[in-house]
């Protein structure tokens, strides 16, 4: 146990402050592997003409880029080098000196439209734009908490259109969303393929006027697994994995409600802190 599950466990804390103490305890983590992950040499996937990640930059300003660093290295480990792609709300220093030691393979596209901050912003383009930002049949949305941690991409890749990490939790609930088909996976850490993204495009032309953007549960990854999917067409063009599929895709973060005592089957990726700190702390990472 770590001086997080004090925190983690205690019902006495609120949410916000155990994601707070959560984000504090993955960059310490992060920070200490860096090094390590830098000086490593890293083969070409053979995937590599198939898979590009993906990784949005658009931090408030005065946060460094060692993080976002850190996942792309992270998944050259894992899953060998692949071509990535940085969309940046600006140019950063750090950055682009990471561009020019990986010229053959990174690449830093400056999308003004995002915002310091505003998750909405990176919606609206992960919507409208994702598509043109890889030329690969498929691409690995990848984040500074969202990242593979084993070799398991040949288990998912090519047989999904799109696959995160399953919005619930418990079996009884799974098997009602795979009957409904009204499960929605999330987007932060996700395999989806070009066509899905080109289709989301178009269909959300459609669906934005019926859609309330400002709402709590306005997502893209709602729009992609959820809106888009009511015209059936999208949904016979586009295969979708069952949710206990998609639990195997990626361990979610659940606001620290997490018991490192019954650490679960290694997924291919994890998307969270404490879904991070769950893994690292039963030394499964």
């Amino acid at each position: 146990m770590t001086d997080l599950a004090a925190i983690v466990f205690d019902r006495g804390v609120s949410p916000a402050d155990k994601r707070r103490a959560a984000r504090k305890w993955l960059r310490r983590w992060q920070l200490s592997r860096l090094p390590s992950l830098r000086s490593a040499g890293y083969a070409v996937s053979r995937r590599a003409a198939e898979l590009t990640a993906v990784i949005y930059f658009f931090t408030p300003r005065g946060e460094d880029f060692a993080a976002f660093e850190f996942a792309v290295l992270q998944t050259w480990r894992v899953i060998g080098k692949t071509p990535v792609v940085i969309v940046a709300d600006r140019a950063v220093d750090e950055a682009e000196r990471f561009r020019e030691a990986h010229a053959d393979f990174v690449s830093v596209q400056i999308e003004p439209s995002l915002r310091p901050g505003d998750i909405r912003s990176m919606t609206a383009d992960c919507i409208e734009r994702l598509h043109r930002r890889f030329e690969t049949p498929y691409c690995l949305t990848i984040q500074d908490d969202g990242f593979p941690v084993s070799d398991a991409l040949d288990r998912f890749l090519g047989a999904y259109d799109y696959i995160g990490a399953p919005s619930v939790r418990d079996v009884p609930a799974q098997y009602i969303v795979d009957i409904t088909r009204c499960a929605c996976m999330n987007g932060g850490f996700s395999l989806r393929s070009r066509r899905i993204c080109r289709d989301v495009a178009g269909q959300w032309r459609f669906w934005r006027r019926f859609v309330d953007q400002s709402s709590p549960s306005y997502s893209e990854d709602v729009v992609y697994s959820q809106i888009c999917c009511r015209n059936p067409l999208f949904r016979l063009r586009n295969r979708f994995p069952s949710s206990r599929t998609a639990r195997r895709f990626s361990l979610p973060d659940f606001d620290g409600a997490v018991d490192i005592r019954n650490p679960p089957e290694l997924p291919f990726g994890v998307h969270g802190p404490t879904a991070v700190w769950q893994l690292a702390s039963c030394g499964a990472i």
